[in-house]
């Protein structure tokens, strides 16, 4: 393409249209080069996030429910110990019963 004969106006069109198809190509290429990389690290056994930033990948842990650790012999009721008492509880503590004796 002869560009000796392109006015300043062509010329920035064509500079325009060069940059962006540069920067196609370039985000064409760094999708294949990450689509290798993610393709060799599971092929190798590895997470590829693990890789890439040094760190484990998150595992969400499965919590399981707090034990019950005290029961309301009149009606089996339990708490755990966390947050609020029950009332079951609260009466029991103010009519002078003492925590331990709800110990299971």
């Amino acid at each position: 393409m002869d560009i000796s004969n392109l006015s300043i106006k062509q010329l920035e069109d064509l500079s325009e249209r060069c940059l962006a198809r540069a920067e196609q190509l370039r985000k064409s290429a760094a999708s294949d080069v990450r689509a290798k990389l993610i393709a060799l690290a599971k092929e190798e056994g590895f997470d590829a996030v693990a890789l890439l930033t040094g760190k484990a990948a998150v595992v969400e842990k499965i919590r399981r429910p707090a034990k019950a650790k005290y029961r309301d012999p009149a009606s089996g009721a339990t708490w755990t110990g966390r947050g609020l008492k029950p009332k079951w509880l609260a009466q029991a503590l103010a009519a002078g019963k003492t925590l331990e004796s709800f110990l299971i």
